[in-house]
């Protein structure tokens, strides 16, 4: 049988043994983000689960075959302000990994930086979402002009990849999406800390 603990306390969680990891986490993740508190890291069999990671190889694990799941939360706010405190670093990182793909694709290379970066920038855009959520400053310019500017450039980088406009896209990847991230740093990112503070 599967233990279930929720910041060291056993709980009883009742699933059905047909069912496999990444259900019983789903639903764990569902009963225990509340206002109060979120659900802050999972640890399945001592194996962290981290956000942006795949875990479709647990879609092929059932439950009765693991040992114990381990949920820790937080208040919101604190994941809000951890959450704050690694954007600005994470934005330059993202910065540099789009001209680094900018120049392989110049050069007629492929790129891993350009996986890298796609998969880099949904973890940004959605950690920029729960931030707007839990402070709840969806409307404070410019962050709804910012979060735009970014989806569309994160939809042109899908479509253009398919269409194989490689000087759009280069222009994407050297000047439009490193721009944004600029801003983000400059006054979105500000923006967010002021309207935590307030």
């Amino acid at each position: 049988m599967t233990q279930i603990r929720v910041n060291g306390q056993a709980v009883e969680v009742s699933f059905g043994t047909d069912q496999n990891v990444i259900q019983v986490v789903d639903d764990l993740r569902k009963r225990f983000n509340t206002e109060t508190c979120i659900v802050s890291n999972i640890l399945v069999d001592g194996t962290e689960l981290q956000n942006g990671t795949d875990e479709s190889p647990l879609k092929n694990i059932n439950i009765s075959e693991v040992r114990s799941i381990e949920i820790f939360t937080s208040h919101p706010k604190e994941v809000a302000e951890e959450t704050l405190n690694c954007l600005d670093s994470f934005a330059t990182q993202l910065q540099e990994t789009s001209q680094a793909a900018a120049e392989k694709l110049q050069s007629g290379h492929p790129s891993n930086e350009f996986m890298q970066l796609i998969d880099g920038l949904k973890t940004f855009s959605e950690a920029i979402h729960q931030v707007k959520i839990i402070l709840k400053t969806s409307t404070l310019a410019p962050l709804p002009m910012l979060e735009a500017d970014l989806l569309s450039i994160l939809k042109d980088l899908f479509e253009f990849t398919e269409s194989g406009d490689t000087p759009y896209l280069f222009e994407l990847l050297n000047k439009h999406l490193p721009q944004n991230l600029t801003e983000w740093r400059l006054q979105g990112i500000p923006t967010l800390r002021t309207s935590r503070d307030s």
